[in-house]
């Protein structure tokens, strides 16, 4: 008994391992996810390049598998300057998409994070990235709040 028990477990265990490898991925390689210290002291004041392009991130998702990609930041839709929706979902994606974030002026020196779900018919794949946006400019060196890895 314990053998065709054994035997059933193993089959199963493989056929989950061969679905799995069906499931989509997803990665967000830019903006990269934050560490954010508020010791040591220098941090406080920390000199880091604002953000360019009035605001602008460019998002850089990578997917592979995937039939739908959902994007998300803050938990909303992504939008343009309108507030019209203009990256939910998006149906065969590419390998490597680029979408144009706009940080608002109330999100700058607070905690954003993004959103990722990359769908196809054997499941879903979702991942986050945060991260602590600089105040716009020209790409010029600021003084900052704490300390992170994207700038």
């Amino acid at each position: 008994m314990k053998n065709v028990i054994g035997v059933l477990v193993l089959i199963l265990l493989t056929a989950s391992a061969v679905q799995a490898g069906s499931v989509p991925r997803v990665a967000i390689q830019r903006p990269q996810q934050a560490k954010v210290f508020i010791y040591p002291p220098i941090c406080e004041s920390r000199e880091l390049p604002s953000i360019p392009n009035d605001g602008t991130v460019y998002l850089q998702v990578y997917t592979s598998g995937a039939h739908e990609l959902y994007i998300e930041f803050n938990g909303q839709s992504i939008r343009d300057e309108t507030g019209t929706i203009i990256y939910y979902p998006k149906v065969t994606p590419e390998t490597l998409e680029i979408i144009p974030v706009i940080i608002e002026e109330q999100y700058q020196h607070k905690p954003c994070y993004v959103m990722a779900r990359a769908v196809n018919q054997y499941g879903a794949n979702t991942v986050y990235s945060v991260f602590i946006p600089i105040p716009t400019g020209g790409g010029e060196m600021t003084a900052a709040y704490g300390c992170t890895t994207m700038y």
